[in-house]
């Protein structure tokens, strides 16, 4: 039977007054608290009246599991599952008052024994065990004890950025109390101070017990510690309440370290794993990782529901270590931030991640990668795991190239037919869900699919064709991906590389402006303005400053500037072939357009 959870409402006397330390394992987040949580923290500090017994305040939840018992000379070691930045702010805060109320030594003693843990060497070990990217900022803040007691602590931490919300956190904590002592001492000074007494060392020593007392007697957790019965990773799930919000990131961290076996109460094994999978997997995903985890999910079951990925994704991992869960993890990475284009800087021309020409030697397969990648939101996210299957395929041997190739050119076709048809690319989970499983990376099986698939349009040739010429294309998030494609014909890949970065590059212009300063210059009415203005065939590339130049000219205007201004063949052919440019030319343009596409985008 398994055992009831231990809870009760203790106060940080409770907790640091008790023989325990408090380990921040290595699956936890940084310390994140910000200027105005740490503010709220301090203004119910501050607001508590110590002269009224039942005035008090509650923080919230700490919820901890035992690692290593605790003895006659030792300590317990409890990791901290959820109330991190609670246990973290009110540590930050008694090192503040330490650091500030040296001077009173009965007082600086008590406030050090509520901090470190005295060993029978003694050497002074700290109660509160930071992650290991905050550690170097604890100790700078420990920097600020005597030079005495600071040689004397005892703590492992690694070298790193010594700047962050941890200093930060502690830093306005100390500079805060700091004013209020002042504030409280010229007060003193204006009321009188008995002859011989110091205004300063009076308002030091109120202001410093005052915030010692409300902190240790005052401010209450929900302390709950799990027997060994419960599962902390069931706990930790579900707590997003009155403190930062867990990502599905955060949840799976958690889930691949609690994992660790053995007694590990040193972190490590668990630091190794970090340093060698899991850091190298989160820093190369980044800000893509969140991204990343619906659709490799969805690799493994294609029933999958988004809101619940996580817990899935546990119970795909039955049976699972930690290192198998990460190498998981990694399988699609790679494929994901090509076709992503994820940047490995800040700046937009910064290199990518990930490249596809990293990804293969082959031309052709690089070539349909590089298109993948240019699709940008027009490769919807519901294609990913399918492509990601077809992919592994490929590179595991198990999926021919020809198949893979086709397979890709199946996928773009259906897209851009859908896109030039007004048909934005959601909804289509319908049709991608299970699709690998259907077609084991079978390109007949793949149309076949589709088409027998009810609620989900395949463009014939005929609409095709017809919506070149009607539809508007331009806003579409496939239009920049298609009119480069068309751009390419003319290039033959000589002048635009595959990299070339259609989404910072490259901007469409309407030929005939969106605004004309006459409709009759331009041989046609308002009516006809309308209906043709978005269309394919009144859109061609320009660069954003050539675009930006370029403003509302006449036809005659417009095409010498294109002939002078723009690094686009397709937009000096246009401007070279075609004398005047009205319906009729437009028109004409549009029939060459769709018999071009017809041909790049079979079905």
């Amino acid at each position: 039977m398994t055992s009831k959870i231990e809870s009760n409402a203790l106060t940080f006397n409770d907790i640091y007054g008790a023989r325990c330390i408090y380990n921040m394992p290595v699956f936890q987040r940084n310390y994140v608290w910000g200027n105005d949580s740490i503010d709220r923290f301090l203004e119910d500090l501050e607001d508590i009246d110590l002269t009224k017994e039942r005035d008090r305040h509650f923080l919230g939840p700490v919820i901890v599991t035992q690692k290593k018992a605790g003895g006659a000379a030792r300590h317990t070691e409890n990791w901290v599952i959820d109330g991190q930045q609670r246990l973290t702010t009110a540590y930050l805060t008694l090192a503040a008052l330490a650091a500030l109320g040296v001077e009173h030594e009965g007082f600086f003693r008590d406030v050090l024994s509520y901090l470190f843990h005295e060993t029978t060497s003694n050497r002074l070990r700290p109660l509160l065990v930071t992650g290991a990217d905050d550690s170097s900022q604890l100790r700078e803040a420990f920097e600020r004890l005597p030079k005495e007691v600071f040689d004397r602590i005892d703590m492992s931490f690694r070298p790193g950025n010594r700047d962050g919300k941890l200093i930060d956190a502690f830093s306005r904590i100390y500079s805060r109390f700091k004013r209020q002592i002042k504030a409280e001492s010229e007060s003193l000074r204006e009321k009188g101070v008995p002859e011989g007494a110091d205004a300063r060392i009076i308002a030091s020593e109120k202001i410093l017990k005052d915030r010692f007392s409300a902190l240790l007697e005052r401010m209450l957790v929900v302390f709950i510690e799990l027997t060994k019965d419960e599962d902390p990773k069931q706990i930790f799930d579900t707590l997003n309440s009155a403190g930062e919000a867990l990502t599905d990131v955060d949840l799976i961290r958690n889930e691949v370290f609690s994992r660790v076996e053995g007694d590990d109460a040193q972190f490590s094994v668990a630091w190794r794993l970090r340093e060698t999978l899991w850091q190298p997997l989160e820093s190369r995903l980044g800000d893509q990782f969140e991204g990343y985890i619906f659709p490799h999910a969805l690799t493994k079951n294609h029933n999958v529901k988004k809101a619940k990925v996580y817990s899935e994704l546990c119970d795909i991992w039955q049976g699972l270590t930690s290192e198998q869960i990460i190498k998981s993890l990694s399988r699609h990475a790679d494929i994901y931030l090509a076709i992503k284009g994820q940047r490995a800087g800040k700046e937009k021309n910064s290199p990518f991640k990930v490249s596809p020409s990293d990804l293969s030697d082959d031309d052709e397969v690089k070539l349909r990668l590089h298109r993948l990648r240019r699709m940008g939101s027009g490769l919807p996210a519901s294609a990913y795991p399918f492509i990601f299957s077809i992919y592994e395929a490929y590179t595991d041997g198990n999926l021919e190239k020809t198949k893979f190739l086709k397979c890709l050119d199946l996928v773009e076709a259906f897209l851009v037919r859908r896109a030039l048809l007004g048909i934005e690319p959601t909804g289509l989970h319908a049709i991608f869900k299970g699709m690998w499983e259907k077609t084991k990376g079978e390109p007949s099986v793949f149309l076949t699919t589709i088409s027998e698939n009810k609620t989900v349009q395949l463009p014939t040739v005929e609409e095709f064709e017809t919506a070149i010429a009607v539809e508007a294309l331009y806003g579409r998030s496939m239009a920049n991906y298609i009119v480069f494609e068309y751009e390419k014909s003319f290039t033959g890949g000589d002048a635009l590389p595959e990299e070339y970065d259609i989404k910072n590059n490259m901007s469409l212009d309407h030929v005939m402006p969106q605004v004309p300063t006459s409709f009759a210059a331009w041989g046609i009415s308002s009516e006809q303005h309308k209906k043709l203005l978005h269309t394919w065939a009144n859109l061609v590339p320009l660069t954003p400053p050539a675009n930006a130049e370029k403003g509302n000219m006449d036809w005659a205007e417009t095409r010498s500037f294109y002939e002078r201004k723009s690094i686009f063949k397709s937009t000096r052919d246009l401007a070279s072939t075609y004398q005047t440019w009205t319906e009729v030319e437009l028109l004409a343009r549009s029939k060459i357009l769709a018999a071009w596409a017809v041909n790049r985008w079979q079905i």
